[in-house]
């Protein structure tokens, strides 16, 4: 019996040796999330004025705030034909609720809206997602909002290439909520 008992230690010993790189992960992942994921505000946002952003993916999601006036946005395949997304009618989350026209340059946007996606240094399959409104003037950053993803196992090794990400964001966030809340003056759930 104690034999036995030594035999099944080693063996959760050597699966827990195995898995320590992505149990110490999950675990950094984890502090990542606490002290640097969430919203952050630094500055105000100004209702109904137009915004910059350089995908036309990107124009339709801040095109769902009824505060914003227009959505620049860069397209073509060298990225420096400007368009503006105008709401019509109809719901907003529907792409055929919006106009897309020639950017009118004789009106410039008061923010721009970045979003970046890197890999942390010296940290494993741990990614830092921001979504960052800044002044389209000064370049001062005024809100971010900071996601953390997480692979737990590296994704070529798991049974049909499947997908182990875990994120940070929590339950019942939404951006664009957040948002209308800053816009209109409110300080938001953050």
């Amino acid at each position: 019996m104690k034999k036995l008992l030594i035999i099944i230690l080693c063996i959760v010993l050597a699966i827990l040796l195995f898995f320590s790189d992505n149990i110490y992960g999950y675990y950094r992942f984890k502090q990542f999330c606490k002290n640097e994921g969430g919203l952050k505000v630094y500055g105000k946002l100004e209702k109904d004025v137009g915004w910059m952003t350089e995908k036309y993916h990107d124009a339709l999601f801040i095109g769902r705030l009824e505060e914003v006036k227009f959505v620049r946005f860069l397209d073509g395949k060298d990225g420096r034909i400007k368009y503006d997304l105008y709401y019509v009618d109809g719901d907003r989350k529907r792409r055929k609720s919006y106009e897309k026209k020639m950017a009118d340059t004789s009106v410039n946007p008061y923010f721009s809206w970045i979003e970046k996606r890197n890999l942390v240094h010296d940290e494993l399959r741990l990614y830092r997602i921001s979504y960052e409104v800044v002044d389209y003037k000064t370049n001062a950053l005024l809100v971010g909002f900071y996601d953390f993803s997480y692979s737990i196992l590296e994704q070529k090794n798991t049974l049909f290439g499947s997908s182990s990400f875990k994120r940070c964001e929590k339950k019942g966030f939404s951006l664009i909520e957040e948002y209308k809340k800053l816009i209109n003056g409110n300080k938001g759930d953050y």
